[in-house]
């Protein structure tokens, strides 16, 4: 399969970039040996977890991702968010405000 790959993107003069490529295992014989797995001649190296559009992908008896990743990511985008609105928004909006009478009414 991986050689079937590999003659097509010739083809079209392009190639796999070796250096960033692993492989990962996953089922019952995940920690079995296996004979190398070539691309373009030169040995991949088999992983134990990948990481691709930010989802981490493990190897073992199943399938498992992790976003804990983009998870603690959102979070810290958050707290920049809520620091931003604090700093820059909020006295923005209370400028002057002193000097306008508010009542219950106008802030409903």
């Amino acid at each position: 399969m991986i050689q079937i790959c590999e003659d097509e993107l010739r083809s079209l003069d392009m190639h796999f970039n070796v250096k960033k490529s692993a492989w990962l295992r996953f089922g019952i014989g995940h920690n079995n040996f296996v004979i190398p797995v070539m691309l373009n001649g030169q040995p991949l190296p088999m992983v134990s977890e990948v990481k691709y559009l930010g989802v981490v992908i493990s190897a073992g008896k199943r399938f498992r991702i992790s976003i804990q990743l983009k998870r603690m990511k959102f979070n810290r985008a958050d707290i920049v968010i809520l620091h931003l609105i604090r700093s820059i928004c909020l006295p923005i909006l209370f400028y002057g405000l002193e000097a306008v009478p508010v009542s219950k009414s106008l802030c409903n």
